[in-house]
Order: C-alpha cells, then sequence, then structure tokens
C-alpha cells in the first residue's frame, strides 16, 4: 500500500514538473523579441565568435549571431547569420567588420553604415540579405605585420650583403684612406696659419680704408661739403643761363635791330650827300613834280 502511495505521488510530481516546463518554454516563447534575418559571408577567420556572440550598429547593441556555418557553395567561406532588431537601420550601404569586445578576447560584430543611402535593405528569414564584411583590425594588423616581416627580412638580407668579407675590406680600406686623407688636410691646415693670418690683416687694412673712404664720402655729402657746393654753384649757373635766355638775349637782338636800321638810315643820307653835295649848304633841292602834277615837265631829256 505504501509503495503504490510513493509511486502515485512521484507520478504526479513529475505530470507537475512537465507542466511547468510547457509554460515556461511558452511564456518564454510568447516573451521573445521580434527579429530579422541578415547573412554576413566572411572569407577570414573567425576565430573568437561564437553564437550569441554581440551585434553591435555604430557601437549600439542591436542583436547576436544565429549560426555560424560553413558556405557550401564556395569552400573556405563562413556565414553568420545574426538576428536583430527590426528597427535597425540596415541599408545596402551597411558593411560589417569582426571586432573584440574589451579585454575578454570575446568576437563582436559589428554593423558601420555611412548614413548616405535612407534605403533599407530588404531581408526575410527564409532568404536572409547579405552583409559585405571587410577586414577587421586584426585582419589588418596581421597583413601590416605581414608585410612588416617581409620589409624586416629582406633587410637582414641586405645587412648580410653589406656585411660580407669584401664589403669588410673596402671598408676598412676606406676608412684608412679616410684616416690618410684628414692627416694630410690637418697638415694643410697647418701650413696655412700664416697665410689665413696675412689673409687677416689684409681684411682689417681693407676694414680701414673702407671707414676712411666711408667718412670721405660723408664729408662730400655733408650740407657744406663739396657736392652741395658744386650743386649750389650749378644751380646759380643754371639760374644764370635761364636770365641770360629771357633778358639779355631779346634786349640784345632790339638792340642790334635799331642799330642796324640807323646803320641803313645813315647810308641813304651818305647816298644823297654823294649825289648832291650842296645840299649840306643849301639843303636838299625840291622834288620834281611827277606826272600828273603840275609842273611836271614830261618824260624828256634834262637839259
Amino acid at each position: 500500500m505504501e509503495n503504490r502511495s510513493y509511486a502515485l505521488m512521484a507520478g504526479i510530481f513529475t505530470l507537475v514538473l512537465i507542466a511547468a516546463a510547457v509554460v515556461v518554454a511558452v511564456w518564454l516563447e510568447h516573451g521573445k523579441k521580434a527579429v530579422v534575418m541578415y547573412d554576413i559571408v566572411s572569407s577570414h577567420s573567425v576565430g573568437g565568435l561564437s553564437v550569441q556572440s554581440a551585434v553591435r550598429f555604430q557601437g549600439v547593441p542591436v542583436g547576436h549571431v544565429e549560426s555560424m556555418t560553413l558556405d557550401q557553395e564556395r569552400p573556405g567561406r563562413v556565414l553568420i547569420r545574426i538576428a536583430v532588431e527590426p528597427t535597425t537601420p540596415v541599408t545596402d550601404e551597411t558593411w560589417a567588420e569582426l571586432d573584440v569586445q574589451g579585454i575578454t578576447g570575446l568576437g563582436v560584430v559589428a554593423l558601420h553604415d555611412p548614413g548616405m543611402s535612407t534605403h533599407r535593405l530588404a531581408t526575410s528569414k527564409a532568404h536572409p540579405a547579405r552583409i559585405p564584411l571587410r577586414p577587421g583590425l586584426l585582419e589588418r594588423l596581421e597583413e601590416k605585420s605581414s608585410g612588416l616581416l617581409d620589409d624586416l627580412d629582406e633587410a637582414a638580407t641586405q645587412i648580410k650583403v653589406l656585411l660580407s668579407p669584401q664589403n669588410t675590406q673596402a671598408l676598412s680600406m676606406t676608412l684608412q684612406n679616410a684616416a690618410q686623407i684628414s692627416a694630410r688636410l690637418k697638415e694643410a691646415s697647418g701650413n696655412l696659419g700664416p697665410l689665413i693670418k696675412s689673409l687677416d690683416a689684409a681684411a682689417v687694412q681693407t676694414g680701414v680704408a673702407a671707414r676712411q673712404a666711408s667718412a670721405a664720402l660723408a664729408r662730400l655729402d655733408a650740407p657744406d661739403g663739396a657736392l652741395a657746393t658744386a650743386t649750389q654753384s650749378l644751380r646759380q649757373i643754371s639760374l644764370a643761363a635761364s636770365r641770360l635766355n629771357m633778358q639779355t638775349l631779346p634786349d640784345v637782338s632790339d638792340m642790334a635791330g635799331k642799330v642796324s636800321a640807323t646803320a641803313r638810315s645813315a647810308s641813304s643820307v651818305l647816298r644823297r650827300v654823294g649825289d648832291t653835295p650842296q645840299s649840306l649848304l643849301f639843303g636838299l633841292p625840291p622834288a620834281q613834280p611827277g606826272p600828273g602834277e603840275a609842273g611836271f615837265a614830261g618824260f624828256g631829256e634834262k637839259r
């Protein structure tokens, strides 16, 4: 009888647990938020990323990684399916990259959008739209480090060639020649000492002469110097020439005209005196009447 009671109680307890699990499952299913699906195609390693990893849009949490599978169409690619909130503004210009969360090293899917397009990317659960994946910080560092290692390898090879025995011997000879040239230059500089002193003395004398010439030029250019006196004399000569041209020459020309007129009058008087000397005592004879005047005797010959 006790065994039956125990079995009955165990059965009832099991049924209650099953009912509670069903209720919780239904409640959780109804409590889930609506999401939209997108696929991210990656040709790089997705180490550190796992299911339920966070998805962020411009740094804001918007969803999680739903699943990660290999692309059956192209080997080597990984399809990362993400579930994000329907209000996430995913456009046809949105791109993704794999980032690292803090110091934990956990992978995060970071979505970025330049904000230039307002055309929302159409997607569905059956046929999720694909978002391009760009190399993240770790991939870029890996690429840069690979190139850096190649450069270091090449530099090491060049250094090895540079330090070959032939180049070392040539470098040693070059240093010896440089030492010899330095010694000769030192000897030549010692011989040039007296010449440099002579040049310094000549430079000093040249400086003295230059100062004297400068002083002489200053005296010439002084207000009472030779240049000022010569300039004043030239101005006086120019003024006298101007006066001669404006006053004296016109007066001389007028006087010459008057002298010329007087000479012509004197010449006329002398000719008359030569023709009639008696005019000096009796004056000039009366003028003969001309044609049409009273007493005109005609054009006959005078007797």
